[in-house]
């Protein structure tokens, strides 16, 4: 099962990051779950989305795979269309950033629930560490100096 919903050509300028998520379909429901999930339960059929997200928040599916190592695959080439070009320490910085943000809130300032109990000075340090970790992968994955 490979389904992908995205056409070849269509314009990603409101995404700013791909995400790859495991999901579980019970029937007519389907929902993500955590990695330590996939296989837990007989009834469910497991299969991996892959994800673009919005630069003003939120997810938008764009293709299901069997394998998790399909969906990377798939994720890989939209990476590629997100950021064609080699960027400057500038263009990386605010791109990780970006990202660091959507992985704590799920808009400007709502955290996700795992994180709503944090207290802010927590969830912006671990920001700025997952900031600087996205930073060093881009520039070492275009061939740049971490």
């Amino acid at each position: 099962m490979t389904e992908i919903y995205l056409k070849g050509d269509e314009d990603l300028s409101a995404f700013d990051s791909v995400e790859v998520h495991p999901v579980a379909e019970y029937g007519d429901f389907v929902d993500q779950v955590s990695e330590d999930e996939v296989g837990s339960d007989p009834d469910a059929r497991y299969f991996w989305s892959v994800y673009l997200h919005y630069k003003t928040g939120g997810l938008d599916c764009v293709a299901d795979f069997e394998t998790e190592a399909g969906a990377e695959a798939y994720a890989a080439e939209l990476r590629q269309r997100l950021m064609p070009k080699k960027r400057t320490l500038e263009e990386i910085k605010a791109y990780a950033e970006g990202a660091a943000h959507g992985h704590f809130y799920s808009d400007e300032e709502t955290p996700w629930e795992p994180f709503e109990d944090w207290p802010q000075y927590r969830i912006e340090e671990e920001m700025g560490n997952l900031a600087a970790a996205f930073t060093n992968a881009m520039l070492w994955a275009q061939g740049g100096e971490k």
